[in-house]
This record gives C-alpha cells, structure tokens and sequence, in this order.
C-alpha cells in the first residue's frame, strides 16, 4: 500500500489500546489490520492540532460510548445488540452550542435481540468483519470524494501523530 491508502486505513481501523496503561502504536492484531494506540498518542495528537476531544465509532463498546486517555477521545457506536450477539447498548452524542459533548445511550430491545435468530446474517454464524475494499479509481462511490479529500490531506498529516506506523501485517 502506498502511504496515502495506509493513512485511510488506519484512519478507518483503527482502534485505542485496552487501557490507559498501554502506550505508543502497535499492530492491530484484533482487526488482522492498522494500529492500536495509546492514550499518550492521543493525548500528543490533541495538544498538537489545539483540540479536546476526538469523536471515533466502528468499535462495539458495551454501553454505547467509552472514554479513553483521560477523556480526549470517545468511541461511540450506535448499533445496540451487535449482530443478535453482544446484548450491548447502542450511543449517540449531543453536542451543545457550547460544544458540550453528552452521551446518550439506547438499550437493546427485545425486538433487535432477535435480528440473528431472524436471518440477518443467514447460512453465517458470524457477520462481515472485514472492511470494505476502498476505491482507487474514479468511480460512483459515495466514498470516493471522501477517500479522494483524505488522500490529500490525510497522507500529509499522517506523521504528526509522532511514531511511524509499524510495518508489515495490519499496518501496511
């Protein structure tokens, strides 16, 4: 992969550590692809760019958001009961005028408990973990103008993070 396509993909999969304790990047090994940091690489890229908070999603948390590196990042995921398996709430955010972040759960009903047992993922006992193959050329993909803007700019800023990705495996 080129450095650009590296760039998108960690900016799409990637993941913090398990805890605070973890610190630096290292190779997703969950995912079989991008990066895990830590909270000391989030904390850098916050102080860096003059920002509190970086709002990620595409994780399962169990109660629909989680904080991370003393509360400069919060996954949110807003799927409740994860493919009829995780029985975990889902999340959104509100943000205020005063851009005031709160998180709002939503349980799990009984109705999306059952979404597996219904056929979601039929002839599968599992759902498609792996992610979408990214576009390279020009096409009608809504991603397109996204990868294409992430690909100028994203490819430039990369490297503020501090470290270098590792190389090989998840990461590229």
């Amino acid at each position: 992969k080129n450095r650009a396509d590296r760039a998108v993909t960690d900016l799409l999969w990637s993941d913090p550590t398990q805890g605070d304790g973890e610190k630096g990047v290292k190779e997703n090994t969950s995912r079989g692809l991008s990066v895990v940091f830590g909270p000391d690489v989030v904390q850098r890229f916050c102080k860096r760019n003059d920002i509190d908070l970086i709002v990620r999603a595409h994780q399962v948390v169990e109660d629909g958001y989680e904080y991370f590196a003393n509360g400069h990042l919060i996954t949110i995921f807003s799927a409740t009961n994860y493919c009829g398996r995780g029985r975990n709430n889902g999340a959104i955010i509100e943000i205020d005028s005063d851009l005031q972040v709160t998180p709002k759960y939503i349980e799990p009903t009984i109705e999306n408990a059952n979404i597996r047992e219904a056929g979601m993922w039929a002839g599968s006992d599992a759902p498609p973990t792996s992610p979408p193959t990214i576009p390279t050329g020009d096409n009608n993909n809504n991603n397109t103008a996204a990868i294409a803007a992430a690909r100028g700019t994203m490819a430039d800023k990369y490297f503020e993070f501090g470290v270098d990705p590792p190389r090989g495996g998840g990461g590229g």
